[in-house]
């Protein structure tokens, strides 16, 4: 079972029960984070990103994940519910539901639409990214507690994903934001009636396509250009980069000064949850230097989001955990070159040998 890794910052609370309640809550969630990156990775980042938050708060290294699978969905909605699937109903990313008898998506409502800067037949006909809501999920969230009590505090929740925005976010959130499959920032229609303004004009002035501009390379290890894979793919193409987290960033740069996020009497709640180290886990594997100079870019990101928080905001005021949906197992070739015993499943292997057998 994969260790989850945690992060606490917390500056802000002295253990006792006096402690003033914190102005801004800051959840972040870098998806398919392994535990040992922490370790692998600490030469190579600097005292401002994951340092800072190791170092002046709390590292807790003995948790566990307590349920299976650990995929995105069940692992957003497990952190920021602070139950399991057997009580959130966020089983796995996809699901059979018996009693609709048919396949679900763990974020997905058809009775939504998408909420974009675009036209209404975009919305509606071409573009399903933004039938979206978290109405699978069976209990509250962190934001969903808050607004409870604190209706006047802001809840937003930004991911790459779709599922990494919502079931952070929750319920009663204010907004949640994701990248649609042309790397424009989306909505639903749950959530809002249209973009706000500051979004719209962050967006026409931070387009996908501004990033993915030159080569993504490490020392001599690799090199990609991002002119050629924006041609030939698209702005989100931009998800499976490092940029991904920097796009993201920015927008959570954006989100906390235009909503004056920390600023008022109540506590606010933010949820950012990267997700190119997933994208690029999954397509180059964690032993990869492309995953390599993902963390390292990574670092800078977290750093840029502290650096504001603490000038703008005051780390006495704040709350911030990091920690992580879920791991990655080590390719199965990676592990035969180390004679560790490994393979890969093939469903069409399995499907001639079943036919093979109903035969003898």
């Amino acid at each position: 079972m994969y260790k989850l890794i945690i992060f606490l910052l917390i500056l802000c609370v002295n253990i006792k029960t006096n402690a003033k309640e914190p102005k801004l809550v800051v959840g972040i969630v870098v998806d398919q984070m392994r535990y040992d990156y922490v370790d692998r990775f600490w030469n190579n980042f600097s005292n401002n990103g994951f340092k800072k938050l190791v170092n002046n708060g709390y590292f807790l290294k003995n948790t566990h994940f307590s349920y299976l699978p650990t995929y995105t969905g069940p692992g957003h909605a497990s952190i920021f519910t602070g139950t399991t699937p057997s009580n959130h109903g966020i089983i796995a990313n996809n699901w059979y539901d018996k009693n609709l008898k048919q396949s679900v998506y763990c974020a997905g409502n058809g009775e939504m639409h998408t909420i974009c800067n675009c036209s209404q037949e975009v919305e509606d006909v071409v573009s399903s990214d933004g039938k979206m809501s978290p109405h699978h999920m069976l209990t509250t969230t962190i934001g969903d507690e808050i607004q409870l009590f604190n209706p006047s505090s802001k809840v937003i929740g930004v991911s790459l994903k779709d599922r990494g925005a919502i079931l952070s976010a929750g319920h009663s959130a204010d907004a949640a934001y994701w990248m649609d499959k042309h790397g424009d920032w989306i909505s639903s229609s749950f959530y809002m009636n249209k973009l706000p303004d500051w979004l719209i004009e962050h967006q026409n002035k931070n387009s996908a396509a501004q990033y993915l501009v030159g080569k993504w390379k490490y020392k001599n290890s690799f090199s990609h250009n991002l002119d050629s894979l924006l041609m030939t793919n698209g702005g989100g193409i931009i998800k499976s980069t490092p940029l991904g987290n920097t796009i993201l960033s920015d927008l959570a740069l954006e989100i906390l000064k235009n909503e004056k996020l920390g600023q008022s009497k109540t506590t606010d709640f933010l949820s950012i949850s990267f997700s190119s180290t997933d994208y690029i886990g999954h397509q180059y594997g964690p032993h990869s230097d492309e995953i390599v100079d993902t963390y390292i870019k990574l670092d800078i990101e977290i750093a840029k989001i502290l650096d504001y928080i603490e000038q703008e905001i005051g780390f006495d005021n704040v709350v911030i955990f990091l920690t992580a949906d879920h791991g990655v197992v080590s390719e199965p070739h990676k592990l035969q070159e180390l004679n560790i015993p490994s393979g890969y499943y093939s469903s069409l292997e399995m499907k001639d040998e079943l036919a093979d057998s109903s035969k003898r």
